[in-house]
């Protein structure tokens, strides 16, 4: 397959004029009222509320707008295959525009402590972190694919016993995985194949979490009602959720976490996900992860999927870093790639190559372009995942804004 080169020249101009106008006006219209001191420690939108203040305030409300365009050279399709978040081609698209409500609790020997947080989101990014029977009949859109969710909404408490221990109840995100929905925590725009498709997003339940060593070690575990459910009319049991983060040497983490429970007419589903985390040099990051899961089915033969990705970041100047992302996934019976919004997939290995940069010419304000390539080992009878399963490979170049307030 001949990779096409000739798209469209008119749309990719008129789309990047439109980001980075949005980008630029934004930013120079909140540092018109904002003090820099707020912008690099409160954020723009707690010091607007609270004002300067050398203590944090009791509640922190914060939040971003991260909006991107996408590039397909590969297909004529309006989907980029089975990449989600940013899964519609040659379109804008407001993936987020997140409100977090947040008091932290310290973990504490002495007394008790509340807290809490909620996250409110709209955009595109939205369908792909709601869970059955909550945030998925909250709100319908009838412009295209643009949703509300609301994928964290849970209590925090310091329970003074054993030199502090942490317990939260509600909805929250998984601890599985590397990568996360919250894009200012992620150094790319798009988005791995393991996080897309081989994690859960989020849970209902409560966990506990305790610290070692000055926070050298922590340890988390509790009960969850599976994976992105609330109502699970099929499944009466909750799910262990659980995991172990170690600072195993300077500037070295390994975290594990494991999720095990009925989850899919009443049969088991159990994963685990490694992550390990070196600082290379001062300058060069290093993320290893590796995942393993196992559905069994009733009657028939268990599915499984596993992959591994590796991560190098390096660190150009305070405000510039340029990374690789080099992943390959393995849906061995083509129960977990699906499609989702763009209805192909199948069963088969999975190759993803991402190079990107982050720039973050002001403390709100990150771009992030980024060059993705797909490829697919499939069956010999199954259909490619790209292009209207027309293709088995694509060729992605993408950028998104993040503004943080």
């Amino acid at each position: 397959m001949t990779l096409q080169s000739d798209f469209s020249l008119r749309s990719t101009r008129s789309c990047f004029k439109r980001i980075m106008a949005t980008a630029f006006s934004a930013a120079a219209l909140f540092s018109s009222f904002v003090p820099d001191s707020a912008q690099a420690d409160q954020g723009l939108l707690s010091s607007a509320l609270f004002g300067e203040s050398e203590e944090a305030p009791f509640i922190d409300v914060k939040g971003w707008l991260s909006q991107g365009f996408t590039w397909n050279t590969t297909s004529s399709s309006s989907f980029n295959g089975p990449v989600t978040f940013n899964d519609r081609a040659e379109e804008y698209q407001l993936n987020q525009l997140s409100l977090v409500f947040e008091r932290t609790v310290d973990q504490s020997a002495d007394e008790w402590d509340l807290g809490g947080r909620v996250d409110l989101m709209y955009g595109t990014d939205s369908a792909f972190t709601t869970s059955i029977g909550f945030d998925d009949n909250i709100t319908s859109s009838s412009y295209r694919y643009y949703t509300m969710a609301i994928p964290q909404a849970y209590l925090e408490t310091n329970i003074p016993v054993l030199d502090g221990v942490k317990f939260k109840a509600g909805h929250f995100y998984t601890l599985i995985g590397y990568e996360v929905v919250t894009a200012p925590d992620n150094f790319f725009y798009s988005h791995a194949y393991t996080m897309q498709y081989g994690e859960p997003f989020t849970h209902w339940g409560g966990l506990f979490s305790k610290s070692f060593c000055d926070g050298q070690y922590t340890v988390t575990a509790g009960a969850v009602q599976g994976w992105d459910n609330l109502s699970d009319t099929t499944d009466g049991n909750l799910s262990f959720l659980g995991g172990v983060s170690a600072t195993i040497a300077d500037g070295t983490v390994l975290a594990a976490s494991v999720i095990s429970g009925n989850e899919g007419n009443g049969a088991n589903r159990s994963m685990y996900s490694l992550v390990l985390t070196h600082q290379l040099s001062e300058k060069l990051k290093w993320v290893l992860q590796h995942d393993n899961a196992v559905q069994e089915v009733v009657g028939g033969s268990d599915a499984q999927w596993y992959g591994i990705n590796n991560y190098l970041v390096y660190s150009l100047a305070d405000d510039l870093s340029t990374g690789v992302r080099a992943e390959w996934f393995r849906d061995d019976d083509g129960t977990r790639v699906v499609g989702l919004r763009s209805g192909y997939g199948g069963k088969g290995s999975y190759y993803g190559l991402t190079w990107g940069v982050n720039y973050t010419p002001l403390s709100y304000l990150t771009l992030r372009p980024e060059v993705r390539y797909d490829f697919k080992r499939s069956p010999k009878s199954s259909v490619g995942p790209f292009d209207r399963g027309n293709e088995n490979e694509q060729l992605l170049v993408a950028m998104d804004a993040i503004f943080k307030f």
